[in-house]
């Protein structure tokens, strides 16, 4: 039986990026509410998305489908 270990790399590929954007987002609600960080704010809940949207812009292989 071969193990070509594509569910391990698969399921760590997922847990990176969830673990990321988890981090991101609890980053999120330490930083204060002050009107004067509202971009701050704005800006890392815009890039934790980001790291989850690239998930499955990772894990498809857009040259396999030639």
């Amino acid at each position: 039986m071969a193990e070509n270990m594509c569910e391990e790399t698969s399921l760590g590929v997922v847990g990176v990026h969830v673990v990321i954007s988890g981090a991101m987002w609890l980053l999120l609600w330490a930083i204060p509410w002050w009107r004067g960080l509202r971009t701050v704010r704005v800006l890392l809940a815009v890039a934790a998305t980001v790291v989850l949207v690239l998930l499955p812009v990772r894990m498809f292989n857009w040259f396999s489908h030639t």
